[in-house]
């Protein structure tokens, strides 16, 4: 999530994979250390970047996301929760807006002065957002889904 959405801040403020090989190689070695001490191990995919469905940044967060889901697949001890294809689905209905917060004072503002869920859900709404605050940043509506999704997979994991 990070590494596209430095790509569109147009700044690093952590170094970045340079392709999609070397983001198989880190995401295979996290989770070949993170599976060796757990019982269940959940990959989940990034979720969004901006509400717009077709902008190149959900285009290479899609692309992400099928590259995680080959790589958990290999090992049947490894789960994949694909949160990009839910709010996909959510998005796919009703006109989204275009809106990604690319500044990064306003972000800091948006962090700094916009804490309550009904304060940041208002701002939302003031940008045509349905799940995020900015773009990026989970608003209560995205929150809930991700943790009911979250909520039923491992439910679904932990059935006998």
């Amino acid at each position: 999530m990070n590494d596209v959405y430095s790509k569109l801040l147009k700044i690093q403020s952590q170094p970045v994979v340079k392709d999609h090989d070397e983001f198989k190689d880190y995401y295979r070695n996290i989770l070949k250390n993170i599976s060796s001490s757990s019982r269940y191990t959940i990959a989940v995919s990034p979720a969004i970047i901006g509400e717009s469905l077709d902008n190149e940044f959900n285009l290479e967060l899609r692309d992400l996301s099928f590259i995680i889901q080959f790589i958990t697949s290999k090992n049947p001890s490894i789960h994949f929760l694909d949160m990009n294809e839910i709010f996909l689905q959510l998005l796919s209905t009703g006109d989204n807006s275009d809106f990604i917060n690319t500044s990064i004072l306003s972000i800091m503002k948006d962090a700094l002065f916009y804490k309550s869920p009904p304060r940041i859900d208002h701002l939302s709404f003031k940008r045509g957002l349905k799940y995020t605050i900015d773009g990026i940043h989970l608003n209560s509506h995205g929150a809930l889904i991700v943790a009911e999704k979250y909520g039923e997979y491992i439910e679904e994991l932990l059935q006998p």
